[in-house]
């Protein structure tokens, strides 16, 4: 609404904005139930004799992160990285609209501006995921998306200066929507394919909750800093912190064919200690490994991600 002109009042825009969120997320949530795309599905696995649905979920997750540190070293330097890039990159949205409005005097419409160019942009930069791995392995294509959030928020922070630079900063908006999509895109490839057969769900819930643990740290290292009296653009620089701790947790998962095997590894110990392991049996990928299925395969995440 701020930017086609429509209001020019923050409260009121943000209010039509929720208004118009609520609408949409109704209408999609009520067609999915009633349209029957929800359909039933048979348990993963059977309910534990003696368990309650209190405690089952809590030993499930214990067992799992100790057959994560045994057996799976990879993931256990993943979901540490998926925690800090996604918690800079999440806060980034947050200091973004800050810096924007402190330094540049933004005003609703400029800021719409920004978060349109953002949303934009996310969407073009899916296609760079499938693009870098004709030369990248995943977990080298993750890192080099991070490398560029870093450059980018750094050369903001750097050149950006005063409201008379508002266009430089969209330029780096349009950047940081690019990466943005980008990253989002060859992480959920990356899980995708790291991730032991038969346990999707529960890892895929831990993915989950690694994006979403930390996302308090980076805006209060932020507001700490600027609280103390730091310039606001030094306190930008704080999440380039996040993405190389990032960076280093993606170097020690090792290359990504060793991942690949321990995976499949992984996928066969599985189903030895399932009791639906006839069920389990889905055949993965013949070569994970080779290039032509990688691409067609982060094709399909892309295709997902834009819609």
């Amino acid at each position: 609404a701020a930017s086609l002109g429509w209001v020019d009042d923050s409260l009121a825009t943000s209010r039509v904005a929720q208004s118009i969120n609520f609408v949409a997320t109704t209408t999609v949530w009520v067609y999915a139930w009633w349209g029957g795309l929800m359909g039933r599905r048979a348990a993963m696995s059977p309910f534990p004799e003696g368990d309650s649905l209190l405690t089952v979920g809590f030993k499930r997750l214990y067992k799992t992160c100790v057959r994560i540190y045994k057996n799976h070293r990879a993931l256990a330097s993943f979901y540490p990285a998926i925690a800090f890039s996604e918690s800079a990159t999440q806060a980034l949205l947050v200091i973004g609209q800050t810096y924007s409005i402190e330094l540049l005097q933004f005003s609703s419409a400029e800021t719409g501006i920004f978060l349109l160019i953002l949303l934009i942009f996310s969407s073009i930069g899916c296609y760079l995921s499938p693009l870098s791995l004709h030369l990248l392995s995943p977990i080298q294509s993750n890192q080099l998306c991070l490398f560029f959030l870093g450059l980018f928020t750094a050369g903001a922070a750097g050149f950006v200066k005063d409201a008379g630079q508002k266009v430089l900063f969209y330029v780096f908006a349009i950047f940081w929507g690019a990466c943005g999509g980008w990253k989002y895109t060859i992480e959920r490839y990356l899980t995708c394919t790291i991730i032991p057969k038969g346990q999707d769900a529960e890892l895929m819930g831990l993915y989950l909750f690694s994006g979403q643990v930390l996302t308090w740290l980076p805006p209060l290292v932020f507001a700490a800093m600027n609280e103390a009296g730091v310039s606001i653009r030094i306190s930008m620089l704080s999440l380039l912190l996040f993405w190389f701790i990032a960076i280093v947790c993606l170097q020690c998962m090792g290359s990504y064919d060793k991942v690949i095997r321990e995976a499949n590894d992984g996928t066969d110990e599985a189903r030895t200690e399932s009791p639906n392991c006839e069920r389990d049996d889905v055949v993965r990928e013949e070569e994970l490994g080779n290039e032509e299925s990688k691409i067609d395969a982060a094709d399909r995440v892309c295709e997902i991600c834009q819609r």
